[in-house]
């Protein structure tokens, strides 16, 4: 198991090829602090592994990839699906503790064992809200 085939787990719940790359892709692209620290860049404690990281992400790339000039809901969530997976494979194969609240702390926080079922299903849910967003809005379009 890797952190793609997490994200594309979750990413199955968006019912859109889509969406699902996008979630894959987003679990793996989270460690590209990883490629700056191996080029000798100073790396400051991985703030994407955290909840403010999640919700400042999901909303940026809501708003800068527009749909029809309106928040894009399906890629947000798709986004937040993504970090939770890549959340989820970091405490399925590591000591379970991220710095869950960076930037306003740098504390490790532990997690249970059985935190990655967690993190995968907020995961998934978050793949299901977009599924169901969107749906919202098309039902909203019909009438």
């Amino acid at each position: 198991m890797t952190h793609a085939s997490f994200g594309l787990i979750a990413g199955i719940f968006t019912l859109n090829p889509f969406y699902a790359i996008s979630t894959t892709a987003f679990a793996v692209l989270i460690d590209l602090d990883h490629v700056l620290w191996i080029l000798g860049y100073p790396v400051i404690g991985r703030p994407n592994h955290s909840l403010p990281f999640l919700l400042v992400v999901s909303v940026v790339f809501g708003i800068l990839f527009k749909r029809r000039n309106h928040f894009n809901f399906r890629l947000s969530t798709a986004v937040a699906s993504g970090v939770f997976s890549h959340m989820a494979y970091d405490s399925f194969v590591d000591a379970p503790s991220l710095p869950l609240l960076m930037p306003f702390s740098s504390e490790l926080i532990s997690l249970p064992t059985w935190s990655w079922m967690l993190f995968e299903t907020l995961a998934i849910i978050s793949a299901l809200i977009g599924l169901l967003l969107s749906k919202r809005k098309k039902n909203e379009k019909s009438i």
